[in-house]
């Protein structure tokens, strides 16, 4: 099984630009009723908000695709923003920006 975890931001200043922060890949074999755990980086986001001016990034979510032995999606989490298209979601990198995710 594998495990691929995708940690989003969004930009304070314009909130249709998001950012890739963290990806995490974990290649695992789980017998019945065992679990696995793994973790990304620490990820830090500096921003202030004030009306007057405005950086930096807050959180906006996470993404999390368990795959089996196959390459067949046994589950996902997250948000559902970007798990709507999980083979463009595959295809991002830590730094990645864009200001739309289509589904198509």
């Amino acid at each position: 099984m594998s495990a691929n975890l995708f940690v989003f931001s969004v930009s304070v200043l314009d909130r249709r630009q998001f950012h890739v922060v963290d990806t995490a890949t974990s290649t695992f074999d789980l017998a019945a009723g065992d679990e696995h755990n793994f973790f990304g980086q620490n990820v830090f986001l500096e921003y202030d908000d004030p009306l007057a001016y405005q950086y930096g990034q807050k959180f906006l979510g996470y993404a999390l695709v368990v795959k089996d032995s196959n390459g067949d999606v046994l589950g996902t989490r997250g948000k559902s923003l970007f798990l709507s298209n999980i083979p463009a979601l595959e295809k991002l990198q830590v730094g990645h920006s864009f200001t739309k995710y289509h589904s198509k």
